[in-house]
């Protein structure tokens, strides 16, 4: 009798700590994503203050400045390394869209913690192959709302559908747009 108590107690203590301790433990690929979220969040508020500060700026601009030109580093916040600043690229078109990018390949769950992270946004997807932009979030507003009508969404507006991106993003990568204050 003393035996099949104690089995049972120690059976739902072992099922006890293995529970805590699987649901202690976060999602590796889904922190890691959200944290290069937040990077590229934090990257971006750079360019886009950068671009506030110096609107006849365009292209891809550079994250050191060479002593002639600013860079975006004066625009990071102080705790913001150099370790960050490269893992991110920029372009700014001469109307002040913003397009922030990753400086190497695709990261897995980096467009869904982007996406959630902006709130949903049109302005965050994928580059695609025929030089638009891909939003998760751009989807017909009826599907969601049950209404018959659509809610206006950036891509109604543009003529060929996806919002068009710059020939010097790579296809297949992050892309989050912003607009200069």
């Amino acid at each position: 009798m003393w035996n099949s108590m104690i089995m049972v107690v120690l059976t739902a203590l072992t099922g006890w700590y293995v529970s805590a301790a699987w649901q202690v433990q976060p999602d590796s690929d889904e922190a890691a994503a959200r944290k290069l979220a937040e990077d590229m969040a934090i990257y971006r508020q750079a360019v886009i203050r950068f671009s506030t500060q110096y609107p006849q700026r365009s292209g891809s601009i550079a994250n050191t400045g060479n002593g002639i030109e600013h860079g975006i580093q004066e625009f990071f916040p102080p705790m913001y390394t150099a370790q960050f600043q490269g893992k991110w690229r920029n372009y700014i078109d001469e109307d002040g869209l913003i397009y922030i990018y990753p400086a190497q390949g695709q990261v897995t769950g980096l467009c869904d913690a982007i996406v959630s992270l902006s709130g949903n946004s049109v302005l965050a997807g994928i580059s695609a192959i025929d030089g638009t932009l891909h939003a998760p979030a751009d989807i017909a507003t009826s599907l969601v709302t049950g209404s018959s009508q659509d809610i206006p969404l950036p891509q109604d507006y543009h003529p060929v559908g996806n919002i068009p991106l710059p020939s010097v993003i790579p296809a297949g990568v992050v892309v989050w747009m912003a607009h200069r204050n």
